[in-house]
């Protein structure tokens, strides 16, 4: 299950390597790469907006500045043209560090223009020009180094493709190998984030995988909207988490004593909110209501305001009886199972079922009976995993929810959205298509 599989990676991993956390606000780490690390706004095109593990990095690299440079579509050759490029390079100084992760796009040759700006060979070794190592060398270790500051190469990512054995399938061709081989000639550690990451999905299967991604508004894009490539806004703060334990394991003595262990120890242990949990479900199900007024806590400055004013008018949420819905408080299990149901009941995907309870669980009792209906439904349909909400097959209702269970209920209610009401793809966008989605 996730959490089990995320705790595993991260947290034990956290665990096994203290440090004592750098702050000398000194060291600047920057990022080259493509859009699995760039940083994002609200993309009109995804229901589930995508993030860049880079957009995190710095929430556990602490006492060094991240400046996250990445640029969706870029390949090794291309970015160079990019103002990012000159950014990185007019300010590298001594003692920074320079992460570098390309290979997604190196290989688009599909078109001319592909194969004039972004193509790389992977062949080839550092001084043959045109290649994807000669790029990476000296497009980039070199420029670093005679700045003084320290190039580190990592793989890419892998994307959420599995082969009907349900194992991940090769994401990178040669791409991923020539970054391994050329940190050997080079005699230089790496960061092997493709084994990573493929050894987390495998963990996962192709099911769980899913809910570290971003998913479209219109379900014929992607696969049946979920986009395999670009991760959600928590999948990547998981991988940026993921990326930070790497670069301890590789770098310990030097990079790697800026990792903050604590706050990964606590990342699948955190809270969403009332108030970013109702804008997450508005915008998964694209709901649109003449939102005439909100809550008399959700102040019109609230970056929810307008999700959480939609979602009142469908009838999705309701306040106390002082008209308060309290948005900063951390989501429970039970208030997001109602939430997430009276969405998909508003949405045509779900009827309701009046008096349905959960059984078999040790403390059902402790439900409120407002969200017995709610729960025994989704957990009912297998979208509420009760293994996530609870402990010694006794439910949490009233707990809050963690991360875990908020992508985990989020990838499952879709999937029954599109199921229901059929809007199913006619499979995956190529990656070409993806790229076009700026």
């Amino acid at each position: 299950m996730l959490k089990r599989a995320v705790a595993a990676t991260l947290i034990i991993s956290a665990m096994a390597m203290p440090v004592t956390v750098m702050a000398d606000n000194e060291t600047t780490v920057y990022i080259a790469g493509d859009s699995t690390a760039c940083e994002y706004g609200y993309d009109d095109n995804y229901a589930l907006p995508r993030g860049g593990w880079g957009m995190y990095l710095g929430e556990f690299l602490k006492g060094a500045e991240v400046v996250d440079l990445a640029k969706s579509g870029r390949s090794s050759k291309s970015f160079t043209a990019e103002d990012e490029y000159k950014e990185i390079f007019d300010n590298i100084d001594e003692g920074d560090y320079l992460l570098i992760q390309f290979g997604h796009n190196d290989a688009k040759k599909s078109s001319q223009e592909d194969l004039e700006s972004r193509y790389t060979d992977p062949s080839g070794d550092k001084d043959t020009e045109g290649s994807f190592k000669h790029s990476l060398y000296t497009n980039y270790i070199l420029p670093a180094q005679e700045k003084g500051a320290t190039p580190v190469l990592l793989t890419p990512v892998s994307r959420n493709k599995f082969d009907d054995e349900g194992k991940v399938t090769d994401s990178h061709g040669l791409y991923d190998d020539a970054i391994r081989e050329l940190a050997g000639e080079l005699d230089m550690p790496y960061v092997d984030m493709t084994s990573a990451t493929t050894d987390l999905y495998n963990q996962l299967g192709p099911s769980k995988a899913k809910d570290f991604h971003a998913i479209f508004k219109d379900t014929q894009k992607g696969d049946d909207g979920f986009d395999n490539t670009h991760f959600n806004r928590m999948g990547a703060k998981l991988i940026a988490a993921l990326t930070a334990l790497r670069l301890q394991a590789m770098y310990p003595d030097t990079l790697g004593t800026y990792v903050d262990n604590t706050a990964i120890n606590n990342l699948t242990s955190a809270t969403v909110t009332r108030g970013e949990f109702t804008a997450m479900i508005t915008r998964l199900f694209g709901f649109e209501a003449e939102a005439k007024d909100c809550f008399s806590d959700v102040s019109a400055e609230d970056e929810n305001y307008s999700a959480i004013a939609i979602a009142k008018a469908a009838g999705i949420v309701a306040g106390n009886e002082k008209g308060e819905f309290m948005p900063d408080e951390p989501i429970t299990n039970e208030d997001m199972a109602v939430i997430t149901y009276r969405a998909l009941v508003k949405a045509g995907a779900m009827t309701e079922d009046k008096g349905a309870k959960p059984s078999g669980y040790n403390d059902s009792s402790d439900i409120s009976p407002y969200a017995e209906e709610a729960m025994a439904q989704l957990i009912n349909k297998n979208i509420l995993d009760t293994e996530l909400i609870s402990g010694n097959n006794t439910l949490m209702p009233k707990s809050a929810a963690s991360t875990d269970s908020v992508m985990d209920i989020t990838a499952r209610s879709f999937e029954t959205y599109t199921t229901a009401l059929n809007l199913t793809s006619n499979g995956d966008m190529s990656l070409d298509e993806l790229e076009k989605v700026e």
